[in-house]
C-alpha cells in the first residue's frame, strides 16, 4: 500500500502570521518527503548551504592551485634560484589562512571596536 494513499496528499495553506513558525520539513510538497526530511535527511536549505560551502572552498583551491602552477611556470622560466626555497601549498595551509581571517575580521577588541 502506497503511504500517499493513506496519508494523502499535502495541503496549500497561508503562511501562519500567529503562533511559532513552521519548520524547515513542513515546506516540503508531499507527507514522506516531510518524514523523510524531518527525521533522516536535510533539508533543502541546508543541502544548498552545504553545496555553497563546497563551491567556494573549490574555487578556493582552484584559485591557489592555478597560482602555484604560475609560480612553478615563472621559476622554470626565469631559473629561479629562490625556488628551492619554495613550498607548495596545501589544503592545511588554506584551512589555516581561513580560521586566521576569520579570527582576526571578527574579533571586535582586536580592532578597538569593543573594548570600553
Amino acid at each position: 500500500m502506497d503511504l500517499m494513499t493513506i496519508l494523502g496528499p499535502c495541503e496549500l495553506k497561508d503562511y501562519p502570521t500567529e503562533g511559532p513558525p513552521p519548520r524547515y520539513w513542513q515546506f516540503e510538497r508531499t507527507v514522506p518527503q516531510q518524514l523523510f526530511a524531518k527525521y533522516i535527511g536535510n533539508s533543502d536549505l541546508e543541502f544548498h548551504e552545504a553545496n555553497l560551502a563546497k563551491n567556494v572552498y573549490d574555487a578556493t583551491l582552484i584559485r591557489w592551485r592555478r597560482l602555484d602552477r604560475r609560480v612553478k611556470h615563472l621559476q622554470g622560466e626565469r631559473w629561479d634560484y629562490k625556488g628551492f626555497h619554495y613550498r607548495p601549498i596545501t589544503t592545511s595551509w588554506i584551512e589555516y589562512g581561513e580560521v586566521l581571517r576569520n579570527r582576526f575580521t571578527k574579533q571586535q577588541e582586536h580592532y578597538g571596536i569593543g573594548t570600553e
